[in-house]
């Protein structure tokens, strides 16, 4: 049977960094974006993933993106990575001066590959990592589900000739794309 679209049922625990996925938690339903806990960069044991919450807001999560930690226990809806983002075609919805912090964006960079190898461009979602009442700006690689880290492996942002766009939207695979979540669904 197929089944359209892609989907499977299964526990946050047994998700992959980068994996798109419909939790629930105490205020609702959401749509996020497994990411690896940037301990496991430094505690081999670590093996704890962070969620980035893509929408929509709720009393808890009033600003979205946002990176936490929430209870990984219960079933979730797993697009897996069987998703696509489409990003804006018009010239006014891409930047060169990174929006606002209370601006969801999308940071287009430049990354050298591992040994000097050559260029290559990654997307990533700007979102607040929540630490009691102050937010910390964070980055996170869409495809892979990483944080952006320095060699400490602490936050860092994106450098280079990056471009910015608060203009995108999480689809489906099927031959008649859905939206599973846009930044226009706050």
């Amino acid at each position: 049977m197929e089944m359209t679209p892609s989907v499977r049922s299964t526990r946050f625990a047994q998700l992959d960094p980068g994996d798109l996925f419909i939790g629930h938690y105490e205020t609702g339903s959401y749509v996020a974006l497994a990411v690896n806990d940037p301990h496991a960069f430094t505690d081999p044991n670590a093996k704890e993933k962070m969620v980035l919450l893509l929408g929509p807001t709720s009393q808890t999560f009033p600003r979205v993106p946002v990176l936490t930690q929430l209870p990984g226990r219960g079933p979730v809806v797993s697009f897996a990575k069987d998703y696509k983002l489409r990003l804006p075609c018009e010239p006014g919805a891409w930047l060169t001066i990174e929006p606002p912090d209370e601006c969801p964006c999308l940071v287009l960079a430049p990354y050298d590959k591992a040994n000097g190898g050559p260029v290559e461009d990654k997307l990533c979602m700007r979102a607040l990592f929540q630490t009691g009442i102050r937010g910390i700006p964070v980055y996170i690689g869409i495809k892979d589900g990483v944080l952006v880290t320095d060699a400490n492996h602490n936050f860092d942002r994106p450098s280079g000739d990056c471009a910015y766009t608060s203009d995108w939207a999480f689809l489906t695979l099927e031959s008649d794309p859905r939206e599973i979540i846009s930044s226009h669904a706050k």
